[in-house]
């Protein structure tokens, strides 16, 4: 035990070689509340908190299993405590391997919050998608945990790592499993639609109204231009400027107090917006397609895709703008070599899918129903491993 994590009480025995260091430290913490970042109609309704005890006997809570194992390594050179938590026979032992010597390289004197070790941990890789995730729900982590992944509890931090992370988790959300699978059988598959539809559809915009208005209906067509003609902006900027206000508007939201967000953001989106229009700054359907983009992004629960969405979706737009329909297929099938090629901790973002997983299916794109879900593992093992390197 490292002496250095909190103040103990060293224990000595006459006659003994050894001594007994007890843990007798207590701060003032944070108590346990309810999750900020995952929201749920439906299911436990409890979140971490910054202390790392709290968090371990949350999950000890929850997983009465005899093979779980919380480690706190003290070969990590940082003064913060980690303790990793996995289930002894269900986590792959390379990806465990992996982890402790990526961790042993870490050297921070104080670990301010779960992110420093995100970012340690995927340094490597530069994928602009999340290859782990952190969530402040108990329930999450032990789910993951139990299906054969590595958690990571950093003292000081309500957001727990899970590792590794595939890229259809990034869809999957708490309350899949807290309502019948008649309701959500097909709830993932069109979180994954929505999402992809929302990053294309100002680009779609900029490519049909600049290279391809031939495509677009009459009738919208004619109240397009109409409208254009008023627009001193050409569309791609105008586009562009207010999507960008779009952003300055949600981020502002999130430092403004809480009093006055409600009251700041219906000014910004329903004042300032239509006295843009009435100003002949933009279009009212440039508005339309950038707030049904925004809205649609939203879909995604879990947080840490917000970003990816963003840039995404500027970077469409800029291909649409220089090459219509063919930068958006070209960007398209960039990142769908990027998506194919990463790996999180050796296992492939687009699994089970690629490669094909058939056991796997059961709860990915859509949810099969819990009993027929036991007790199933979906982590590769190190054969399977060892066969996609060969192949």
């Amino acid at each position: 035990m490292n002496c250095s994590w909190g103040i103990n009480t060293v224990i000595f025995i006459e006659g003994q070689t050894s001594c007994i260091v007890a843990g007798t430290d207590k701060f003032p913490e944070r108590s346990i509340s309810n999750p900020k970042a995952q929201r749920t109609l439906k299911g436990p309704d409890i979140g971490f908190n910054e202390d790392i005890s709290s968090n371990t006997a949350l999950i000890r809570k929850i997983i009465k299993d005899p093979t779980l194992r919380i480690e706190s390594p003290d070969y990590i050179n940082s003064n913060t405590k980690i303790s990793i938590v996995y289930m002894e026979g269900k986590a792959d032992k390379e990806i465990l391997k992996e982890l402790k010597e990526k961790l042993s390289s870490i050297k921070m004197d104080v670990i301010l919050d779960s992110n420093y070790l995100e970012e340690t941990l995927t340094s490597s890789s530069s994928s602009i998608f999340p290859l782990t995730l952190s969530t402040d729900r108990p329930d999450v982590v032990c789910s993951e945990v139990l299906e054969g992944r590595i958690a990571l509890i950093v003292d000081g931090s309500p957001f727990v790592v899970t590792l590794p992370t595939v890229f259809v988790q990034l869809f999957q959300s708490p309350d899949d499993y807290y309502f019948l699978t008649k309701k959500i059988f097909v709830k993932r598959f069109s979180r994954i639609l929505i999402y992809s539809f929302a990053i294309l559809l100002p680009a779609l915009y900029i490519a049909f109204t600049i290279y391809h208005p031939g495509l677009i209906p009459t009738n919208l067509l004619v109240g397009i231009v109409t409208q254009r003609e008023l627009v001193p902006a050409p569309t791609v900027v105008e586009t562009v400027v207010f999507y960008f206000l779009i952003l300055i508007i949600t981020e502002s939201s999130l430092r403004l107090p809480q009093s006055v967000v409600f009251t700041v953001t219906v000014f910004a989106a329903i004042v300032l917006g239509q006295s843009a229009v009435e100003a002949y700054l933009v279009q009212p359907f440039t508005l339309v397609v950038l707030s049904a983009s925004y809205i649609f992004s939203s879909i995604i629960p879990v947080y840490t895709l917000a970003p990816v969405s963003q840039k995404l979706t500027i970077i469409f737009m800029f291909l649409a703008s220089i090459l219509g329909f063919f930068g958006i297929i070209a960007g398209i099938l960039y990142y769908l070599l990027q998506l194919s090629s990463s790996r999180s901790f050796g296992v492939p973002y687009l699994a089970p899918f690629a490669p094909f997983k058939l056991e796997d299916q059961k709860d990915a794109a859509v949810r099969l129903p819990i009993y027929e879900q036991l007790n199933n593992k979906k982590t590769f093992t190190k054969e399977e491993k060892d066969r996609l390197k060969n192949d």
